[in-house]
């Protein structure tokens, strides 16, 4: 506990009603020797869950974005929100040899790009205007949104249009196109996305590729909420390194 007061720089006092309030709620335990805490049941039933929750989107996904590597020609992948980041936790690679990599598991800004950009619209409003007052806005290139007021329009957008697309926001030669994937309480639960070097975009067609992320995004919910495969809507018609 002295520890704890010390790091933190509150009264012993407070440390000791925190710590006995989040032991009341399983979240921590009192060892034996009852002068140090550890992880209680609850957190690591919760810590458990998420673990879960992302291997079922995993293990539905992976077919989803390997169909979608297939149809588009372009690399494939599956984001997630981890605290007020985003973070790819799956990638299936497109045919061709000139990509744009990005890394697996590497936090990134929610108001740039568009995988990033959907993931940050379909949170409440709350959750939202808190992120926006707590974030610096880093300018990555001419293109990333530079004002809150320029990011909550771009948001109502992709809430209209069900999509996200991006043209060089994050890095100057990406291009990407997004859609949300809900869980069953209607929750956002990932982003499905297809990301394309910025020279090949135009060529590949823009609205082509968001048909395809929309249906891959949509067959991913209703394999999540059990609800099996859903027809799909008939489609129209060297290395850089992240």
């Amino acid at each position: 506990m002295s520890v704890i007061g010390a790091q933190t720089s509150l009264p012993l006092s407070t440390v000791s009603r925190i710590l006995e309030s989040l032991a009341g709620h399983a979240l921590i335990e009192r060892d034996e020797d009852r002068r140090t805490y550890r992880l209680g049941r609850r957190l690591l039933a919760l810590s458990s869950r998420v673990r879960q929750q992302s291997a079922d989107l995993i293990r539905f996904g992976r077919p989803l974005l390997e169909q979608l590597a297939a149809r588009s020609g372009e690399d494939a992948g599956l984001s997630r929100l981890q605290g007020s980041h985003a973070v790819i936790v799956d990638r299936v690679e497109g045919p061709h040899h000139l990509k744009i990599i990005d890394v697996l598991a590497k936090p990134e800004p929610l108001y740039c790009g568009a995988f990033r950009k959907v993931l940050l619209a379909y949170q409440s409003p709350e959750w939202i205007e808190k992120y926006l007052g707590s974030v610096k806005l880093v300018r990555f290139t001419p293109n990333t949104l530079s004002t809150k007021a320029a990011v909550r329009e771009e948001l109502e957008r992709i809430r209209q249009r069900g999509f996200a697309s991006s043209f060089a926001e994050r890095l100057p030669d990406a291009a990407c196109v997004a859609a949300p994937v809900f869980g069953v309480g209607g929750e956002i639960e990932a982003a499905i996305f297809i990301v394309v070097p910025a020279a090949r975009f135009a060529e590949n067609g823009s609205p082509r590729l968001a048909g395809l992320v929309v249906d891959a995004a949509r067959q991913l919910t209703a394999r999540l909420r059990g609800e099996g495969c859903i027809a799909e809507r008939p489609r129209r018609g060297k290395r850089q390194h992240a």
